[in-house]
């Protein structure tokens, strides 16, 4: 059943789910710009802010007792309630979209190398120590993000981009890691031609929640009689279009 929860701000981004279900860790821009965290009932009840943390991304423990978030090129961990914030591990990047595993024991986040256009995983202890990047050698190891356990703590899911060979198209699927280490390298769970991301595994272990993208651009030219416009060429998904000097050639790219 879908249900509206209202909240006092203009604009929000949900963050997470309370192991009890029963409200939800939210970030809200403030008035001098700065993202702060708050929790928002699900049912009936005030929004609260969490502390007086700020940031860009967070996450309860699976027990509910800690708070990871990062700010910045540093990634945090605080009581619950943002009280005993300290500092565990500063990135080269900047970071976000951290997790907990299950047992609350490690932590996963995505650090981002703006200037390298980069995104890479990476793994920390909750007691700052032996903080490593996840994927070795994999192929796809730098356009890898924002992954989430499994319940269970068998998988740990996450997407990344790879070109579609032969052409400018870029494909961003979903990859699981085993957690036995059995299996090797991640393995593929979506291939195209739909886009996943913003993934997270279902509380019973059977389902996994992301959003799906398949882009589709229409060619469009404007009609100074009929006052609208009307597609270039009917069926065409492009882009970028250029005509030649002569009128009867055009070239695009191919969404």
């Amino acid at each position: 059943e879908r249900s509206l929860v209202r909240s006092p701000f203009s604009s929000l981004q949900a963050l997470d789910l309370s192991p009890d279900h029963s409200k939800l860790l939210v970030s809200s821009l403030s008035k001098n710009g700065n993202s702060e965290f708050w929790t928002i009932p699900v049912s009936k009840g005030t929004a609260e802010r969490v502390g007086e943390l700020t940031g860009r991304d967070a996450a309860w423990s699976a027990s509910g007792k800690h708070l990871v978030f990062g700010n910045g090129s540093t990634l945090y961990l605080a009581d619950a309630d943002g009280k005993q914030a300290r500092e565990i591990y500063r990135a080269s990047g900047s970071v976000f979209a951290p997790r907990f595993s299950p047992d609350g024991q490690r932590i996963r986040f995505t650090v981002s190398e703006t200037e390298l256009n980069t995104t890479s995983l990476w793994e920390v202890m909750q007691d700052g120590s032996n903080a490593h990047a996840l994927l070795g050698e994999w192929p796809s190891r730098l356009t890898a993000c924002c992954g989430s356990w499994t319940a269970d703590g068998k998988y740990y899911v996450f997407q990344a981009s790879q070109p579609v060979a032969n052409t400018s198209i870029v494909v961003t699927s979903l990859w699981a890691l085993s957690e036995s280490g059995l299996n090797g390298g991640p393995l593929p769970l979506t291939n195209g031609p739909m886009s996943f991301g913003n993934v997270s595994a279902g509380r019973d272990t059977t389902k996994i929640w992301a959003i799906g993208v398949q882009p589709d651009v229409e060619v469009v030219k404007y009609e100074p009689q009929k006052k609208k416009f009307v597609p270039l060429i009917k069926g065409l998904s492009a882009s970028d279009v250029d005509y030649s000097k002569d009128g009867k050639w055009i070239a695009y790219v191919s969404i």
